[in-house]
């Protein structure tokens, strides 16, 4: 389907054909379900909480920058120092480092 100034849109389905390809694969090598320890900029330990998935925001914006969308990482069971969320989804903007546990 031809865009305006008569581009072609394929160059655009592709790369969110690739960017599910890639978010695929991330997931089946991360598993569900896993330990996690969020490194947040505004705590100054790590909190647990268990991995329920994560997106980065470059996947899920392309090339060109938006600036009011972020990635984000869904976690369950975020134990924080005012007590536990079922469930938190937190922008990767405010994530500094996430330590995902395999054993």
């Amino acid at each position: 389907m031809p865009l305006a100034g008569g581009q072609s849109n394929s160059y655009t389905e592709s790369q969110a054909i690739l960017r599910l390809r890639y978010l695929q694969i991330l997931k089946s090598l991360i598993g569900r379900n896993r330990p996690v320890l969020l490194h947040l900029a505004e705590l100054p330990e790590p909190v647990r909480a268990t991995l329920e998935s994560w997106c980065p925001c470059d996947l899920l914006y392309g090339s060109q920058p938006v600036p009011d969308l972020h990635g984000a990482v869904c976690v369950q069971n975020l134990h924080t120092p005012l007590g536990v969320l079922s469930k938190a989804r937190i922008r990767d903007a405010d994530l500094v480092a996430l330590d995902i546990s395999f054993s």
